[in-house]
């Protein structure tokens, strides 16, 4: 970030290549992963006694986050989404989502009939849940 100015001349003239020669370097594709211990974790056999460290080249993650901003743009722009897609759009995050849900519900439960809904990532929907008293609430 702090050498932009001298940097984003040449990246335009890099990816414009990209898209014009349909070309991707083969370089961009590879990525080294470091294993290191944890401090402090004495049993090596265990998964969780490491920490993953991947290095890959800053380049391609630019011209990925430029693509993703401008597919998200002109998805935005054209409409092409639902007003129900919450994943990998921008100003729509799992609030919103549950916030829908629990509208829904109510909607439903307001015209006297039953509601039923299957979550298969409660923990990713609730990150800071506290299981036993998820459990307790759904049995209520």
């Amino acid at each position: 970030m702090k050498c932009i100015e001298a940097l984003v001349d040449h990246l335009f003239f890099i990816f414009r290549a990209v898209f014009e020669l349909k070309v991707y370097h083969a370089g961009w594709l590879k990525s080294i992963t470091l294993v290191l211990h944890k401090i402090g974790k004495m049993l090596y056999n265990i998964a969780k006694s490491y920490c993953l460290i991947g290095l890959i080249n800053t380049i391609p993650k630019v011209l990925s986050t430029l693509c993703s901003k401008h597919t998200s743009y002109l998805a935005k722009k054209h409409n092409l989404l639902l007003t129900t897609q919450f994943g990998g759009r921008p100003g729509h995050n799992t609030t919103d989502a549950m916030l829908l849900v629990v509208h829904k519900i109510k909607s439903v439960w307001q015209r006297g009939k039953v509601a039923v809904a299957l979550f298969l990532d409660v923990q990713g929907a609730f990150p800071n849940m506290v299981k036993e008293q998820l459990i307790h609430n759904m049995r209520m």
